[in-house]
């Protein structure tokens, strides 16, 4: 239907279509990318895409005849020197022109290793430019983009710091109701969110009528949570989910991959499991079956963690799932695998001794497999290896 809406648009007026960043898309966006780029063939519709090449995504689109790949690489000698000029307001001295080295032609390494040395005196402003203040020989810098990041949260003080490690554990993008929520200081939090606006850490973003921020580059964020002691992060991820839940009230459907997640994180193994089925649940009710996979996958190592996992309750449960995979694996046309996780849930079954009506359905799902594969005579096979199984049982 998207692809529908798209081509009819386009056969109106010619259309762009831009969409940045979509290395952070979900996996049912990148199929829809993947169903219209071969329609663009057809009708005047460009695609703009924006994706970094690493940790690769599949994009599939690459392989079209229509496609122009272009890869940015690292900024030139020349490039990086034109960006420092721009930066300072002046042409750059040589001493900053030998700091170039060190960034390997990175954008936001150039500009940060800016920022790191305003911060620290070495630039001052004069005459709205920026220039030495003295010697470069006295200041230490880190040699890499994570260091010279990492650096520059040393710098802020308690309250700040805490700041943005509560927003880190939040995730890129944060809400203040949440952040109110899990911050120790609340009352500074408005102040201390125009201080980290004004440093250049995060931007305000507004999004239809919630106010929400930014961390102006992912790693800026990633390095902000590697930096959490991994009890505090575990119990920054608890506080995280526990407001989302106390602001969503009864409306949680919203909310329910976020909550599945920092419970996850938070290694609070029940609701955990609960919001990812629930998550799965929902994400196959609107056909997002990878993702459902995905939350489905989870659980089922989640379930191993349960107080109850090695109780015929929890074994029942895990079998449970194990027919949830199936099914979307079914619908993929991933028979093998599909099969592989109806025959998991049957030995759980099994071991428990029962043979009720998950154990029939699970082995009718098996004919199913064979007959999507035009293996009747395999399919009949199995239908007939279940009936005995099934009388011998009733003996």
């Amino acid at each position: 239907m998207i692809v529908a809406l798209f081509r009819g648009a386009a056969r109106r007026d010619a259309l762009l279509l831009s969409i940045e960043d979509i290395h952070w898309a979900d996996s049912s966006s990148l199929e829809v990318l993947s169903t219209l780029a071969p329609a663009l063939a057809e009708v005047p519709l460009l695609l703009l895409l924006n994706y970094r090449p690493e940790p690769p995504i599949a994009a599939p689109w690459t392989e079209l005849p229509n496609t122009v790949l272009m890869q940015l690489g690292e900024l030139t000698p020349e490039a990086g020197a034109a960006l420092l000029s721009e930066l300072v307001g002046t042409p750059a001295p040589p001493e900053l022109l030998a700091l170039l080295d060190r960034t390997q032609g990175n954008p936001y390494f150039i500009e940060q290793l800016v920022l790191a040395l305003i911060e620290a005196g070495a630039l001052t402003p004069v005459d709205k430019v920026w220039q030495l203040s003295g010697s470069l020989n006295d200041i230490i810098l880190p040699t890499s983009i994570e260091g010279l990041l990492m650096a520059r949260l040393d710098q802020l003080d308690e309250t700040r710091h805490e700041l943005v490690q509560v927003a880190a554990v939040i995730g890129r993008r944060f809400e203040p109701p949440v952040l109110a929520g899990v911050y120790d200081n609340p009352e500074m939090l408005d102040e201390g969110l125009r201080e980290l606006i004004a440093i250049e850490l995060i931007l305000a973003a507004q999004q239809e009528r919630e106010l929400a921020y930014l961390f102006r580059h992912a790693l800026l964020r990633d390095v902000a949570y590697e930096g959490i002691l991994y009890a505090r992060r575990r119990d920054l991820h608890r506080r995280v989910a526990e407001r989302i839940e106390q602001l969503s009230g009864e409306q949680r459907d919203p909310h329910l991959a976020l909550l599945a997640n920092h419970y996850l994180q938070a290694e609070e193994w029940q609701p955990a499991f609960s919001y990812q089925v629930r998550a799965g649940t929902q994400a196959r009710e609107r056909y997002a079956n990878a993702d459902a996979l995905a939350f489905f996958r989870t659980a089922a190592e989640v379930a191993t963690r349960l107080d109850d996992a090695a109780a015929p309750t929890g074994l029942r449960r895990q079998a449970e799932i194990y027919e949830q995979q199936g099914d979307i694996l079914l619908l993929l046309g991933d028979y093998e695998d599909a099969d592989a996780c109806y025959c998991a849930a049957l030995e759980i079954l099994h071991a428990l001794g029962e043979r009720d009506e998950l154990w029939l359905r699970l082995w009718r799902l098996r004919a199913t497999v064979e007959e999507r594969r035009s293996n009747y005579a395999a399919a009949f096979a199995i239908l007939e290896q279940a009936m005995r199984r099934d009388t011998d049982h009733a003996r």
